[in-house]
């Protein structure tokens, strides 16, 4: 047993990440419970010493005290966490644990940070399916709200080759609006990208799903890692939260649902109910996504100048040149692109926001516009931030970070 308490003083990535993303549908009054869950396979049983194994490296790894409740065939790895005077729902304990993650940005290496995002989505309750070519988990019902939806895409959307990510929502299924299986939603993560790249990882937190893997090498070598966008996870996301799962979530009544699936699935072109091949043409990068979404405005001068008096129009479009700009800076890797991060100024703003090239005082006034004119960006800054702060804290704490 842990406290809630304990694992958010944990300074070790993985021992929050693991509940962020496997905080299991049960809970009671005083606890909450994360479960690593893994059953037999096709041509694969887990052994008592696999079982026995894998409880210690989840142990080792997590830093978090699981035991083990593994039974003949089925692999079960308890983790009990108590919960504390000041949180006690699950979303309280999501938005305490995400705060925690993203601070860790600020310290971790992005290749690090990467591989622990996708080592604890997929190890604990992910299923393997060789003959797809996919690493899927399930997104539980008991976990989903608008905010935790919008902390998955904002922590995943980080992902440096996202598009071998897919959110897989099976509302859209005719079991599910029928009521006759009624599943959880799945992210599903390309099985060849995973096994090259993190299939040694997985070997140190399950050594059963590793030997599923290493029996499956040559079926799973010759499928292909994801080239070409598809309507995957960026896209698919979004939709998910600003309509499915906000409007579903909402409908009861069969026939009112069965219209609202019909009007999803020609939005989204589906052609084939769980494998979707029509290509999107439009670009899954994160940055390009916040200039399509983000509003035509520089957050830093739009009550002081004319847009028209700082940039120009695109040749033969009404709309004006703007640039994407990090308020917070993390490194080089844009694998650390989120667009709660993301900011659109114009290019002299831009530039006059370059470390140590306008005046202290012109520039803390620039951001200290950005925070006034995005609330978004000015919640992501407080996440980076030990509590208490001013506004003029955070003012100093993005200029000490300018690059």
């Amino acid at each position: 047993m842990i406290t809630v308490n304990e694992i958010l003083q944990k300074d070790h990535l993985l021992s929050l990440t693991i509940p962020f993303f496997n905080l299991a549908s049960d809970e009671d009054d005083n606890y909450f419970f994360v479960r690593s869950v893994y059953r037999k396979s096709q041509e694969c049983t887990p052994t008592e010493a696999e079982m026995s194994t894998n409880n210690r490296l989840l142990n080792d790894q997590s830093k978090l005290p699981f035991h083990n409740e593994s039974s003949a065939k089925v692999g079960r790895h308890v983790l009990k966490i108590k919960k504390s005077a000041e949180i006690t729902n699950r979303q309280q304990f999501f938005d305490a644990l995400y705060k925690q993650i993203q601070m860790k940005r600020l310290t971790e290496d992005p290749k690090n940070f990467e591989r622990d995002l996708i080592i604890s989505l997929f190890a604990l309750r992910g299923s393997i399916d060789p003959k797809f070519n996919y690493f899927a988990v399930d997104v539980l019902k008991e976990n989903q709200s608008k905010e935790y939806l919008f902390q998955l895409f904002n922590l995943l959307t980080s992902i440096s080759d996202i598009k071998q990510l897919n959110l897989n929502f099976r509302e859209l299924q005719e079991q599910y609006v029928t009521g006759k299986v009624r599943r959880n939603t799945q992210i599903r993560v390309n099985l060849r990208w995973f096994y090259d790249r993190y299939r040694h990882d997985l070997e140190t937190l399950n050594i059963y799903k590793y030997r599923i893997l290493e029996t499956h090498h040559g079926l799973i070598k010759t499928f292909n890692i994801q080239q070409t966008l598809k309507p995957q996870f960026i896209e698919r996301m979004m939709f998910y939260i600003d309509t499915v799962y906000e409007s579903l979530s909402k409908q009861r009544h069969i026939s009112i649902m069965k219209g609202k699936v019909e009007e999803y699935r020609s939005i989204l072109d589906f052609s084939d109910p769980m494998e979707n091949q029509e290509m999107f043409r439009r670009s899954h990068s994160i940055r390009q996504l916040a200039v399509a979404l983000l509003p035509d405005e520089c957050v830093c001068c739009k009550d002081d100048y004319p847009l028209e008096k700082r940039t120009f129009k695109y040749r033969d479009s009404d709309r004006y040149y703007l640039e994407i700009h990090h308020v917070i800076p993390f490194s080089t890797d844009k694998s650390g692109d989120q667009l709660e991060n993301l900011v659109k100024l114009c290019p002299a703003c831009h530039r006059a926001l370059t470390k140590g090239r306008a005046e202290e005082e012109y520039q803390k006034q620039l951001i200290r516009n950005i925070l006034n004119h995005s609330l978004t960006a000015s919640h992501y800054v407080g996440l980076l931030m030990e509590q208490p702060y001013t506004e003029e804290d955070k003012i100093d704490f993005i200029y000490e970070k300018l690059q």
